[in-house]
């Protein structure tokens, strides 16, 4: 019955949602989305199962999943997508379908930082919709981390937690219909936090990296460059065989690790952004908005 089902998905998604709507009063006004994927053990890539960027670090052919889910963690809708598409180019496609097939009105997208990006967010407005996006703190430029960082502002909320906030209109790059990237300018409220558990966590995530970067300048013949992930970056002077992604065997000996890239990445350790078109919803409400998103984790 699978092939049954899959030929009806789309309506049958509908009308799951048309039940839950009319007998749980189901709240889209915000609507959650997230994207994972699914490996497959085999051999040879066909129209979906491609190699991408696996959640598992897999070489296996992978298939992306879209999902959107309302405020009370109830699946909306979802669609797959083939494994090398980039987790960014998936909103577009999604936001355009559940708006035109599911008739919630204006709805506001939650989602993490791999969907912030120009395009996803004129088209989110372009449709009359918001966004409530986390923003990469470390991938920003200099001036914003410089914002970050500037004690100015913030206010104590207890237990070393910290919050404060600006509307700032913000530049991004948006594709035209020719395919040129054009500068808008939005205008939105950014919203910083500081939490200790936070610093706690990323410390505590990089530590693992850490110890292998150490391993792999002490025992670089046990690595090559697949197997260097999440470590390659704290190790200077690091070079790979073209053909077999074996460490090239005159780099092994200049390997040193990379201070300097630790250093900078520590200062930022704790501090989340979060970045909206809501301006005039408080800063504890934005937090609470974008905190949801662990229902869909979950899912």
């Amino acid at each position: 019955c699978l092939s049954f089902f899959n030929k009806h998905k789309e309506a049958l998604q509908l009308w799951l949602h048309e039940r839950i709507k009319s007998q749980y009063n189901r709240n889209t006004d915000l609507v959650y989305y997230d994207v994972t994927n699914y490996y497959f053990e085999i051999d040879e890539q066909d129209e979906m199962r491609r190699k991408g960027v696996s959640k598992e670090h897999r070489p296996d052919p992978i298939v992306q999943m879209g999902l959107f889910i309302d405020t009370n963690g109830i699946p909306i809708t979802y669609k797959l997508f083939p494994g090398n598409a980039p987790d960014k180019t998936t909103l577009i496609p999604m936001l355009g379908r559940i708006q035109h097939d599911y008739s919630l009105g204006r709805i506001i997208v939650v989602a993490d930082k791999g969907m912030t990006t120009g395009d996803n967010i004129w088209y989110t407005l372009s449709a009359k919709n918001g966004y409530v996006l986390s923003y990469s703190v470390r991938g920003a430029d200099k001036s914003f981390q410089d914002y970050v960082l500037d004690e100015a502002g913030y206010i104590d909320k207890g237990d070393n937690f910290k919050i404060k906030s600006r509307l700032y209109p913000r530049e991004i790059q948006v594709t035209a219909t020719n395919g040129k990237k054009i500068k808008k300018t939005v205008h939105e409220k950014q919203v910083i936090f500081y939490s200790p558990k936070y610093a706690a966590k990323a410390k505590k995530d990089r530590a693992a990296a850490l110890a292998k970067a150490m391993d792999l300048i002490n025992n670089p013949a046990k690595y090559n460059k697949s197997t260097t992930y999440g470590a390659a970056k704290y190790v200077k002077n690091l070079t790979f065989d073209v053909d077999t992604g074996e460490i090239l065997e005159s780099a092994r000996q200049q390997l040193t690790f990379d201070e300097e890239k630790l250093r900078e990445e520590e200062k930022f350790d704790g501090y989340y952004a979060i970045v909206t078109s809501e301006y005039k919803e408080s800063d504890e409400k934005i937090i609470g908005m974008y905190r949801g998103l662990w229902k869909i984790e979950e899912s």
